[in-house]
């Protein structure tokens, strides 16, 4: 499958990246399959191969013989020759990994405790990686880059995070927090920041289940619910990096109001909160349910409730099967995307399957019917590290922009 690569024009740091990009998807690989897959010219893998070379990010490696005896030449990540961070800031938590090229995750730390809407974010984010470098023993020399995971609004280009003043009631006064800015200066390292959504999309194009795909949609829920859209093999961002709010699309115009000032969301139907809301209906609709026996806090507890025949479990399947898919529904029908890639945000371990499942059968009942034969529903392969290993993809999509690396 040729991946069509971008001229000159278009940028020297494009055809780096998909050419990375590349090397991960299919190592080890030779110059000339990197050129094939990539449409670039073999001059130009060349000099882009022998760039990553001098800088160690790549390594070259024989494997096999050929008939005249010669082992040919293989091009391969160069794991630990330099380590990235990756920050996740979620609603209830504050997370960080660091790893080296391959994402393998060498040291975490985890603040549990909600610091999303604080002044005092910047500061706690400072402390949780000073912790990271600490414990790992890993120069910051090394480091690569920061990259920096968040839910809701961000600007990728200036860093600031867009966040409602909770002291204020509706309409909420949106304030901005110079996140990446702080960041920067403290470790002087290049930080890098998107929202969850993005950030997760980047992370399974590079490291999970979207690598096969050019075009497909992430969708992401639990918390909150997020989309992010990758189109011709590049997050597509739209003009103001707000895109891909699934959860900000309206499914009842008369329904009630959202954070966002709009109405009917879809996101007040798939969250969390709203699945503990209809367990707490449900049990007095199933007084005898053994799930109303559980008195669940949690959704973890449904999702993964044994007696998948439970009454409640069943109902909540179908709602939650109804307002997903319509979701699904409206993105494919949009966008006729080559799949659709179902992750969670702040919900552990869960099984997905059984919702996967009915979302796949309600799809396939309602979608445009070309659209739906061809589009693939499939889970995330990153687990409930999406997020972290998303944050550090947005760094190796754009340490190009290093003058001097």
């Amino acid at each position: 499958m040729s991946i069509l690569g971008l001229n000159a024009k278009a940028g020297k740091k494009a055809n780096r990246e998909l050419v990375l990009k590349t090397i991960y998807n299919y190592r080890p690989i030779s110059r000339a399959d990197i050129a094939n897959i990539t449409g670039l010219t073999p001059a130009s893998i060349t000099k882009i191969v022998n760039e990553f070379l001098d800088i160690g990010v790549v390594h070259e490696i024989s494997k096999g013989k050929t008939f005249s005896g010669r082992k040919p030449v293989f091009i391969d990540i160069n794991s630990d020759s330099y380590f990235i961070i990756g920050v996740y800031i979620a609603r209830k938590s504050i997370s960080g990994i660091i790893t080296n090229l391959n994402a393998d995750i060498l040291k975490r730390v985890v603040y549990d405790k909600s610091l999303l809407e604080s002044p005092n974010l910047p500061d706690e984010v400072i402390k949780l990686i000073e912790e990271l470098l600490k414990t790992s023993g890993i120069n910051k020399k090394k480091v690569l880059g920061i990259g920096m995971a968040v839910p809701g609004p961000i600007n990728s280009k200036s860093g600031e995070l867009i966040y409602r003043n909770l002291s204020e009631g509706p309409p909420y006064v949106w304030m901005r927090v110079p996140l990446t800015e702080a960041v920067l200066e403290r470790f002087e390292i290049p930080v890098f920041a998107d929202n969850d959504s993005n950030a997760s999309a980047v992370g399974e194009s590079w490291f999970g289940n979207g690598m096969g795909f050019k075009n497909f949609i992430l969708i992401n829920f639990g918390e909150a619910l997020g989309g992010g859209l990758v189109l011709k093999s590049r997050l597509y961002r739209g003009e103001d990096d707000i895109v891909g709010e699934i959860g900000h699309t309206t499914v009842d115009i008369n329904g009630p109001k959202c954070d966002c000032g709009n109405y009917g969301c879809l996101e007040l139907f798939t969250k969390n909160k709203a699945i503990i809301g209809k367990y707490n209906m449900l049990i007095k609709k199933y007084p005898d349910s053994e799930l109303a026996g559980e008195r669940v806090t949690r959704v973890e507890d449904i999702y993964n409730f044994k007696d998948k025949n439970d009454p409640i479990y069943k109902e909540i399947l179908d709602h939650q099967t109804t307002y997903l898919g319509t979701g699904v529904i409206n993105m494919i029908n949009i966008l006729n995307p080559q799949a659709v890639i179902i992750v969670t945000n702040e919900i552990d371990g869960i099984d997905i399957k059984p919702l996967l499942d009915r979302i796949k059968d309600f799809v396939k009942k309602r979608a445009f019917p070309i659209v739906r034969e061809k589009v693939k529903i499939i889970p995330g392969k990153l687990g409930h590290d999406v997020q972290l290993i998303g944050s550090i993809s947005l760094v190796l999509r754009d340490f190009f922009n290093l003058r001097d690396f």
